[in-house]
């Protein structure tokens, strides 16, 4: 019994050295490697972890307080910020900041959010509106949240949305593939459904139909990038700064656990040390590295 089990530590101390854990660096806001392991067998590499994808909202927008036409009514908008808070759903988030708080729902006067939106450069003529109670869409006592098209016959109702109306804020939940989007796509500000901002009316009216402007606003900057998750590695001699080693390669990564794994030929490089380093990435300034020994 004393040999078997000496022969066990023998033999995880040898998978120790052949598979060894990662040392993780720095990472911004959360993203990076949380997990490395790697080891070579013949001329194979293999390499696996998990990894954390933490998106960072990005403001696209903003304008000044208290310049909305009617004050006390929700009119006024502060910031826009787009975000895809999970990389396992094909959804984005578009949020205004609001500095005065809604009207009550069914109120009067009505506020209107718009934002229309474009992606990859092209102008589909798609916008997200808000609105507290119309009886244009189904009447509720709850905010109705819309992805709308202006088309030649004129306002197209395109689907329904999720969205969060609270007072300080005013957010849409909205499907990629509902504006011609994916990850690595970019989004930026569309032409469509009167301009970004608000506007004022009551219930029932058309927007266009004697309403009043609430608050104009413009997209700063450039576009917006649909994150993905990535995981990306790369091989340099022994003693090389993870910082300084190129990462060429990509991993399978599973957005919804983060785990990733990949398999590499080394055939033709020179046996040797070597640090291996993996950079996990949401986004393309939003990534963390983490690095190992290797021997091949």
């Amino acid at each position: 019994m004393n040999t078997m089990r000496s022969a066990a530590l023998v033999l995880a101390a040898a998978l120790a050295v052949a598979a060894p854990v990662a040392t993780v660096g720095a990472q911004e806001a959360g993203t990076g490697v949380q997990e490395l392991t790697a080891g070579t067998s013949g001329s194979t590499l293999t390499l696996s972890g998990t990894a954390t994808f933490v998106d960072v909202p990005r403001q696209v927008g903003e304008d000044p307080s208290g310049d909305a036409a009617v004050a006390g009514v929700g009119a006024d908008v502060t910031t826009m910020t787009i975000a895809r808070p999970n990389p396992a759903s094909n959804n984005v988030t578009f949020t205004f900041g609001v500095a005065d708080a809604p009207p009550a729902a069914n109120g009067t006067p009505q506020t209107l959010y718009v934002w229309p939106v474009s992606a990859n450069g092209q102008d589909d003529s798609f916008y997200l509106e808000a609105r507290h109670v119309s009886t244009l869409f189904p009447t509720s006592q709850n905010p109705t949240f819309k992805l709308m098209q202006d088309q030649p016959e004129g306002f197209a109702d395109i689907a329904t949305l999720t969205g969060v109306m609270d007072g300080t804020k005013v957010s849409f939940t909205v499907p990629l593939f509902r504006i011609n989007a994916q990850g690595g796509s970019t989004i930026g500000q569309g032409g469509a459904g009167g301009g970004l901002g608000t506007t004022i009316g009551v219930p029932g009216a058309l927007r266009f139909n004697g309403n009043l402007l609430g608050d104009s606003a413009f997209l700063d900057g450039p576009d917006y990038e649909v994150p993905e998750a990535r995981v990306t590695f790369g091989l340099a001699p022994a003693g090389t700064p993870p910082s300084a080693v190129a990462t060429p390669n990509a991993a399978v990564v599973t957005p919804s656990t983060g785990a990733f794994s990949a398999n590499l030929n080394v055939s033709g490089m020179a046996p040797g040390s070597y640090v291996l380093v993996t950079k996990a990435c949401y986004g393309s300034s939003n990534c963390g590295l983490a690095s190992t020994d290797v021997t091949i």
